[in-house]
């Protein structure tokens, strides 16, 4: 690890990439929510609830509506998402509420995926200069944040770019407090900053604790190497980790809960299949950084394992660690979630195939030349790095302002979606129950109580109303399958609502 503080030049470039990854992300910002995956509803409805001092309620809301499986380890019928997420969200709706009327308040609540993915690019820099030139730090950072689908997931209101960035930020404090430390420069703001760093990583997704204690890992590398000093400023080294642990503890056990765990998922059914589909997304995620030029991925993979074997792995053995634990968990889960569940060690990858780009470099006769011409040709190569994402993403981010009001048949807020949300919270009564594909979603928008059909041992004859998604049927035909009395009472071009006749006392009729 370099023994060195960041100089003036390199926050400078910090704070260029941050404000640039952000205007290029505002760019990108829209007014409805064009995925489905009602994930972003559960993190908005927790988050909604600790605002209004309801966690206790949503608990028990989030066990009965959840959408797939419960884990194991729910119990007492109560289900917990991570906070981390909700309790930025929480602080959003304090600031503009959340409109049911008109649904204009969506894109408030994805600032904070914004800020944290143009926060990400900065982490990101000054993570890879402790390694690496200015040329390629800068390079690595913007090949990360400008790929295609990092950007996208602005939009989405998942904890993905948050998890990213708070991930990323905890083993750069934890290399810097550490290095603070040994050199008898202790900070109680940087001890404090990076015990709530670890807070959020521990707490926004359920394999934060995976990272926390790999950077206690790494800390304990950087102890090992100073020995000498060691056990003089043990103290100063626990710390944030001690801080870190009481903060968890009193907002877990006094004002929140622990989040549900799944370890109960995890089975290994599909090894061999989603071995191949995590290496796969991973060429995916480092082609997609060069778009149309897209065989530039299987380059960067083969200079990551080229970085891997000649210096990622011996310089940075717990990121490595980290690396490898995170793959092999997600292989062993039995489903699969794309770049969702590897997103915090993608930058690890890169990290690797910056390495694999320094060891051919230093294999060329570069060194032979004179210094000047030296940072010409890096500057000319870092140009041809980052060109193309640069361009591409830019042009992408001007076209996409020009329809940002643009909402598509199948948002999630598209005009016949509104209708039906309306005509359920002005026909239906506060206690009815609906079945629907997406039950998270529906109770965000209509605070109506929701339930998927035959999963968790909920069934269509228990609900007052069923919700039909027209645009994209998610309950297998359910409605040309079931005997249960139903009357369609309202539709639109995009959904159909029925009112399950047998349960007309329950519904007030």
């Amino acid at each position: 690890m370099p023994k060195k503080l960041f100089s003036k030049k390199d926050w400078l470039l910090a704070g260029i990439l941050f404000l640039f990854v952000l205007v290029i992300g505002a760019g990108r910002l829209e007014e409805g929510l064009y995925t489905w995956g009602d994930d972003h509803s559960a993190y908005i409805n927790e988050g909604i609830a600790i605002a209004e001092g309801r966690f206790d309620d949503i608990a028990k809301i989030n066990y009965f509506y959840h959408p797939s499986e419960l884990p194991d380890e729910a119990k007492n019928e109560r289900l917990v998402y991570s906070w981390g997420y909700p309790l930025q969200m929480a602080v959003v709706y304090k600031l503009v509420g959340f409109d049911r009327t008109l649904y204009s308040s969506i894109i408030y609540y994805k600032i904070p995926t914004l800020l944290s993915l143009a926060l990400t690019s900065s982490v990101l820099y000054l993570f890879f200069r402790r390694r690496f030139s200015t040329i390629l730090a800068f390079c690595g950072a913007l090949m990360i944040c400008l790929n295609y689908e990092l950007l996208g997931l602005i939009n989405c209101l998942y904890s993905d770019l948050v998890f990213l960035f708070f991930c990323m930020l905890t083993l750069l404090l934890m290399e810097c407090y550490s290095e603070r430390v040994s050199l008898k420069k202790p900070s109680f703001l940087l001890a404090v900053c990076f015990a709530i760093s670890l807070l959020f990583t521990y707490e926004t997704r359920l394999n934060g604790l995976a990272v926390c204690l790999i950077a206690l890992l790494g800390h304990g590398f950087a102890v090992l190497k100073g020995q000498r000093k060691a056990n003089k400023y043990l103290g100063l080294h626990v710390f944030p980790y001690i801080l870190f642990a009481l903060l968890a503890f009193l907002i877990e056990y006094f004002w929140l809960a622990p989040a549900t765990k799944n370890v109960s998922d995890i089975d290994g059914s599909h090894f061999l299949e989603f071995t191949s589909f995590y290496l796969s997304r991973t060429i995916d995620f480092l082609g997609n950084i060069y778009g149309r030029f897209y065989f530039l991925g299987y380059v960067l993979a083969a200079l990551s394992v080229l970085g891997f074997v000649t210096g990622g792995f011996s310089k940075n053995l717990y990121l490595q660690l980290l690396l490898i634990g995170t793959m092999i968990v997600n292989v062993l889960l039995p489903y699969q979630q794309g770049l969702r569940y590897i997103i915090n060690v993608l930058p690890i990858v890169v990290m690797n195939t910056l390495y694999g780009l320094q060891y051919i470099l230093q294999k060329l006769p570069l060194c032979k030349m004179p210094e000047k011409t030296q940072r010409v040709l890096l500057l000319i190569l870092g140009v041809l790095l980052v060109a193309y994402p640069i361009r591409s993403q830019t042009i992408a981010s001007i076209n996409l302002m020009k329809r940002q009001n643009t909402i598509g048949i199948n948002d999630v807020y598209s005009t016949d979606a509104v209708e039906i949300y309306r005509y359920i919270q002005e026909a239906t009564p506060q206690d009815a129950i609906i079945c629907f594909s997406k039950p998270r979603s529906l109770y965000l928008n209509t605070m109506r109580l929701a339930f998927h059909a035959n999963i968790n041992g909920h069934q269509l004859c228990d609900a007052d109303y069923y919700l039909l998604n027209k645009h994209e049927d998610l309950d297998g035909g359910l409605i040309k399958k079931t005997d249960v009395p139903m009357k369609l009472v309202m539709e639109n071009s995009g959904f159909s609502l029925y009112r399950i006749t047998k349960n007309d006392v329950l519904a007030g009729s």
